[in-house]
């Protein structure tokens, strides 16, 4: 599969822990699956996106793909997010659907359900001189001293055509996905606009208001707030239960945890990047 279009290197001679396998069958069924039904534990999981692919993961190193829709990019979009995601699980991250900037010396994780803004203010930031570390999926690690660290994804971000002209963002129109469900457009992020893993200081939960506002959140409620992001839970058995408990733990003692309310118009964009901004000073 050619990965270019979502910004990532074909390196010669590297050595890689996991095997993709992708076959092309157009004419895939399965009556019994539902758009979006994942089933996951540590040895094995399936992933079903409707009109898309089917998708299983081995222990956290075989990926096997079913492609069933023609535009290989809506195919590999999915395959690079969610089973991704679920292979990470596998392998012992703890998995978050969010996006992480760097800037000013810190390292923000910006988490909510789909639709929150995560990626627009990213890219807002990333316009001030922040540089992206990771985009919708989230990995993170937790080293020897109890660190989480967030591990770099692949130079690429969704926005909406709006959300990019407002920004100036991109001058391309970018890659248009007729199958993604909020008709975001993909922008390859320049080398220069990327970095490297870090440790996270700071996690901003989004949702939407009528004005700009960010507000300290106790422990408990940004518990329930980051399990809502885990993009592993289901099936939500008491193994799992566990770990994203400890993980989840791990993560808020270390990070400054903060509520970030939204204002739906794309024009206050740029106020609420100011307003992160000033918040850091």
């Amino acid at each position: 599969m050619d990965l270019s279009s979502f910004g990532v290197r074909t390196i010669n001679n590297a050595t890689s822990d996991i095997q993709i396998n992708s076959l092309y069958k157009p004419d895939f069924k399965r009556h019994d699956l539902v758009n979006n039904q994942t089933n996951l534990d540590k040895k094995y999981g399936y992933h079903y996106k409707k009109g898309i692919g089917y998708f299983e993961m081995h222990e956290g190193k075989i990926l096997d793909g079913v492609r069933i829709c023609r535009d290989q990019e809506e195919y590999i979009r999915v395959l690079l997010n969610y089973p991704m995601g679920c292979l990470m699980y596998q392998k012992g991250f703890y998995v978050l659907h969010g996006s992480v900037v760097s800037v000013k010396g810190k390292t923000l994780l910006f988490c909510g359900p789909s639709g929150s803004g995560k990626s627009s203010i990213s890219a807002a930031l990333i316009n001030t001189g922040a540089k992206l570390i990771s985009e919708d999926t989230v990995v993170i690690d937790f080293n020897n001293s109890g660190e989480a660290i967030v591990k770099p994804s692949y130079p690429w971000i969704k926005l909406s055509e709006e959300v990019n002209q407002e920004l100036s963002f991109s001058k391309k129109e970018g890659q248009i996905f007729k199958l993604e469900t909020n008709q975001r457009r993909g922008h390859i992020i320049p080398l220069s606009k990327f970095d490297k893993e870090r440790s996270i200081d700071f996690c901003f939960f989004l949702d939407w208001g009528n004005k700009t506002i960010i507000e300290e959140v106790e422990n408990s409620s940004a518990f329930n707030l980051i399990m809502n992001s885990c993009l592993t839970i289901f099936p939500f058995s008491q193994e799992k239960e566990e770990q994203l408990f400890l993980f989840s733990t791990k993560l808020l003692n270390q990070t400054k945890n903060y509520k970030f309310s939204l204002t739906k118009d794309v024009s206050s964009l740029k106020t609420s990047c100011n307003k992160i901004l000033d918040f850091l000073e």
